[in-house]
């Protein structure tokens, strides 16, 4: 299975965030009383940044697994093939897509 470096960068720099906001807003309040409303604003905007791009990496995560899904089933010996039948009514076009596995190989000689 392949792993993404995109989707971990993308959480590792999420979790930073969100830490890093959390402290600043604590160091905010830590030092003046006056500034709760700041300090509870930056720890909010911190949090739900941080956990925007969590929610970035995760979609890249699951991407990522669909990818190696399809890769996994490509890479099986009974490759299944696509025919596609295109039909033509009155105008409309209409692709039908069948699913079958390959014969074996028979080559003839003519």
């Amino acid at each position: 299975m392949k792993e993404n470096g995109v989707g971990k960068t993308l959480r590792i720099i999420g979790i930073l965030v969100a830490v890093c906001g959390i402290l600043v807003g604590a160091y905010l309040y830590a030092t003046s009383e006056n500034l709760l409303l700041i300090s509870i604003a930056v720890v909010i905007g911190s949090f739900i940044s941080g956990m925007l791009f969590i929610g970035f990496a995760e979609v890249i995560f699951l991407l990522q697994d669909s990818v190696n899904v399809q890769e996994k089933i490509l890479s099986k010996e009974d490759k299944i093939l696509f025919h596609v039948i295109e039909s033509r009514k009155k105008g409309q076009t209409t692709t039908t897509y069948v699913y079958t596995k390959p014969m074996a190989n028979n080559t003839e000689e003519e």
